[in-house]
């Protein structure tokens, strides 16, 4: 019969002459510690990290029977390689293993994270299969928390599909087992799943759903004093009072989206701000002022805001009445890598509807009535926007209908 986690535990504490109350040390309760070394409880990933420690090994070594040393070694690899945001390296050392029987051992439920990110971040669409792979593996060894995670990268590689209905059904699907199984509690974990769940009610359009969320995620942040995220979380409600024209509210979430970007001292979210500070200008008429505020970032013309940028900078030279100014802008907007949800997607091919009507004022009415039904074809399916109500005005406007 297998040896159970808790009894391999339990035979290597005696074998060291431990007692319990020395393994626990500080981190777990004796009480705890008993209760996983008769089976009746299963350790975290941290409690075990905890133990393999105190018993002087590698967590691998208490986990795996059939431990690999070329897989440990190439897992070192990987981890460097993601470590450096090099997916394709990734991908390339780990996909040759999908073909082969893999041992049920935590270095390859590891392996198989690292490629489906990877996979996640690269646009490919082969991480299913590794996602299932950990997932097995960590049941196996009866790490319920840890298999709820690594499900939980399914969520990302959903969206980049846009397959928002699934990612929805996979969070909440991971909720139940995270909330069954959990032997501990794990807030980091708990926020991200938050959060995750709603942008998938927010790109499938359940906006109040969504925000309920946002605030339960914040209410836990508070009462847990645990800010991880906390800028994202009312930087998204920043959004969704936008989109359900809830002015009073916008103001008060940007204000704290961008205190906790600034205390967390993180570039990128102070730039994701800013970025939404020059979408309410535009979409309030104060096209001067978002125009300055644009004029103050012009490092945003590259990089991963490129196409927000120059949607914005077009918008406000299109309100502004600066029309070859605003073409200028619009023509050089594209799809940014990182935009996988509908309402990122539909601001960027709103630009399309700014040209259109750009065409249309200098006369060109052919060109502007066959731009316009190009992008409503494509963003007719999307959720409810401003976009997308620009769009739809412009398209009844050029096409009739």
């Amino acid at each position: 019969m297998a040896t159970t986690i808790g009894e391999k535990i339990r035979s290597l504490r005696i074998s060291k002459g431990m007692t319990q109350s020395q393994l626990a040390g500080q981190h777990i309760t004796k009480s705890m510690l008993s209760q996983i070394e008769n089976g009746k409880a299963q350790p975290s990933m941290g409690s075990l990290q905890y133990l393999a420690q105190q018993l002087g090994m590698e967590v691998s070594q208490l986990l795996q029977e059939d431990g690999s040393a070329e897989i440990s070694k190439l897992l070192k690899e990987v981890e460097d390689h993601a470590k450096r945001k090099e997916y394709i390296e990734v991908i390339a050392k780990v996909k040759p293993l999908l073909e082969e029987k893999l041992p049920l051992i935590l270095d390859v439920a590891r392996l198989m994270e690292y490629y489906a990110e990877a996979c996640f971040h690269t646009l490919n669409e082969d991480g299913e299969g590794a996602v299932d792979k950990a997932v097995e593996i960590y049941d196996h060894f009866g790490l319920y928390v840890e298999a709820a995670k690594a499900s939980y990268i399914m969520y990302a590689l959903y969206f980049t599909k846009s397959q928002y209905g699934a990612s929805l059904d996979l969070i909440r699907n991971v909720w139940r087992q995270y909330k069954d199984k959990k032997s501990s509690r794990d807030v980091l974990f708990e926020l991200s799943l938050y959060y995750a769940e709603a942008a998938s009610l927010s790109a499938i359009g359940y906006y109040e759903e969504s925000r309920n969320v946002l605030l339960e995620a914040i209410s836990l942040s508070h009462d847990e004093k645990v800010y991880f995220m906390t800028d994202h979380f009312y930087r998204l409600l920043a959004g969704i009072s936008q989109l359900i024209d809830d002015e009073e509210n916008f103001g008060k979430y940007m204000y704290k989206a961008r205190q906790f970007a600034q205390f967390s001292e993180d570039e990128q979210s102070v730039l994701m701000v800013e970025l939404a500070e020059m979408e309410c200008l535009n979409w309030k008429g104060q096209y001067a002022e978002a125009l300055e505020l644009i004029q103050r970032y012009p490092e945003m013309k590259n990089g991963n805001y490129r196409g927000y940028w120059f949607l914005q900078k077009g918008i406000s030279y299109y309100g502004l009445g600066r029309y070859l100014e605003a073409l200028e802008a619009l023509s050089q907007v594209t799809m940014p890598d990182s935009a996988h949800h509908p309402i990122d997607k539909a601001s960027i091919h709103s630009a399309g509807a700014y040209i259109a009507n750009i065409y249309a004022k200098q006369g060109e009415l052919d060109q502007a009535r066959k731009l316009i039904e190009q992008v409503y074809e494509t963003m007719k399916v999307f959720p409810p926007s401003p976009y997308l109500s620009f769009v739809k005005e412009t398209y009844h406007e050029f096409c009739g209908g």
